[in-house]
């Protein structure tokens, strides 16, 4: 058998399966949406050098991952953040109390 043959048999196959599939009533349809997994989480890399950072960063978008650079600022915030998070929220302290703690 020659490729035309060939296709053209494959060609005869598809259309007897058509054939074959019913109509469906489009009031019985549902259509579902998967969702995409959505990823909240980080990675935080502190690279020792330059040189390491440019390697991180080409790897990075050779995977097509996106990343970028986090400002000395921006990583305090973060530190901020998480101490806020751990601190113990179960006792009240009075603006007084804060404001005593300031100014010493």
């Amino acid at each position: 058998m020659t490729n035309q043959e060939l296709y053209l048999d494959r060609l005869k196959k598809m259309q007897e399966t058509v054939k074959k599939i019913k109509p469906v009533d489009s009031s019985k349809v549902v259509l579902r949406r998967e969702k995409k997994p959505s990823i909240m989480q980080s990675i935080v890399i502190n690279p020792k050098s330059n040189e390491e950072m440019k390697i991180v960063s080409d790897f990075l978008n050779r995977l097509h991952i996106s990343s970028r650079v986090v400002t000395k600022d921006e990583m305090e915030d973060f530190g901020m953040a998480i101490l806020m998070r751990e601190v113990d929220q179960t006792r009240f302290v009075s603006e007084a109390t804060i404001l005593k703690k300031l100014k010493s």
